[in-house]
């Protein structure tokens, strides 16, 4: 049997088993390797979504605009979502995100955050 962290929520205890990274994924932020994107549709009626594929067996992201705006800030000279192969994001988690109204919290990507180098086997610097 394995002590539980009793300074955990509910949610970090028993995260969500879902293919796409939560919010409980990141919070400890990661650095994420772009790997590549692809249309994924999530529910049945709502369309197709941007999803984000990286290196490194982290889970797909999908890109909501706030997320996707981040991204255009962070690397402004990309041109074409082939361009963002290599690149290198950190994502977090930002407890102020909302979603219909309500304050839920969520993934955000650092547009701050900028690698010393491209190269993912340099260290990871926070």
């Amino acid at each position: 049997m394995t002590a539980v962290d009793m300074n955990l929520s509910l949610d970090q205890a028993l995260p969500s088993e879902s293919k796409y990274l939560s919010k409980n994924d990141v919070i400890t932020p990661v650095i994420a390797t772009i790997r590549s994107f692809q249309y994924d549709e999530l529910t049945a009626g709502e369309g197709e979504k941007l999803i984000v594929l990286f290196d490194n067996d982290i889970k797909p992201l999908v890109l909501n605009k706030t997320n996707k705006n981040r991204l255009m800030i962070q690397y402004p000279d990309v041109q074409g979502l082939a361009g963002y192969k290599g690149k290198r994001i950190k994502l977090f988690f930002d407890a102020n995100v909302e979603f219909s109204g309500r304050t839920v919290g969520g993934i955000r990507i650092d547009a701050g955050w900028k690698p010393e180098s491209n190269d993912p086997n340099d260290a990871i610097p926070f």
